[in-house]
């Protein structure tokens, strides 16, 4: 997920069946470790929604990437052990 919540990765079968499913949900929820948020990857298939995105991350996520998916809207929920 790239700063401004782009949503991508590094191929692009995982990318068409990516975009299908977010076509098809009203909500979803990206699990994603914290050491990939901020970093762009090969080939992108959505952008981080306000209302229908939930982001599950570890507390490693930069304050000011969480601070700023929050602004736009997108719930942003921290999973450590």
């Amino acid at each position: 997920i790239s700063s401004d919540g782009v949503l991508s990765t590094t191929d692009e079968d995982t990318s068409l069946l990516a975009t299908a499913a977010l076509r098809r949900s009203k909500e979803a929820l990206i699990l994603v470790d914290s050491s990939k948020i901020g970093i762009s990857s090969f080939v992108e298939y959505g952008k981080l929604e306000s209302g229908k995105f939930t982001l599950v991350t570890d507390s490693g996520i930069d304050p000011v990437l969480l601070q700023k998916y929050r602004k736009n809207g997108v719930q942003v929920l921290i999973a450590d052990k």
